[in-house]
């Protein structure tokens, strides 16, 4: 939608420099009008737009609490192993934050980043609990921090047999400012 308006004053104009010579001075300054206003709406229509994918401080934490809610009631998640300077709970953290109510009410999208004071991540089969600090930003403004914590809940069981992974569950919590 936020496309048609400039490119209806694009239209006008090129119609209004071709009309210009041909019909005369009268018709060219009621197009000149009619392109002013079509850009005047098409920018306050771009201004709104661009507030609108922004987000408040308080929205942030508000999602933030309840993807920990999410979080917090999920039965048992795997560590996801596969990529360690993200974190091992990080697509979960990222997936409930982006199926929140206050996600769903903004069309902007929160980064999710684990921080990486805390040092890498050690091997997941060999801890009982696992502590990772997640910092929640709208493009690094209003940062919440998000303290996972996972404890081992019990072994995953493939086809009969046992597996070296562990099922976690997690709890959360959800604290202003950056991690």
């Amino acid at each position: 939608m936020s496309y048609f308006w400039p490119i209806l004053v694009g239209l006008l104009a090129v119609a209004m420099a071709v009309l210009a010579f041909r019909v005369g001075v009268r018709v060219a300054r009621i197009l000149f009008i009619v392109a002013a206003v079509c850009l005047a709406i098409g920018t306050v229509q771009l201004i709104r737009a661009q507030g609108g994918n922004s987000w408040s401080g308080g929205e942030i934490h508000d999602a933030a609490e309840q993807a920990a809610q999410a979080l917090e009631t999920e039965e048992g998640v795997l560590a996801d192993a596969g990529d360690e300077d993200r974190g091992f709970f990080s697509s979960y953290v990222e997936d409930k934050l982006q199926h929140t109510d206050a996600a769903h009410a903004n069309r902007g999208e929160l980064s999710v980043s684990r921080d990486q004071a805390q040092g890498g991540p050690a091997d997941p089969r060999r801890q009982k609990e696992i502590v990772e600090r997640y910092a929640v930003s709208d493009r690094g403004r209003h940062a919440v921090c998000m303290t996972v914590t996972g404890t081992r809940a019990g072994r995953v069981m493939a086809a009969g047999k046992v597996s070296p992974d562990y099922y976690w569950k997690l709890s959360v919590e959800v604290a202003s400012g950056s991690c």
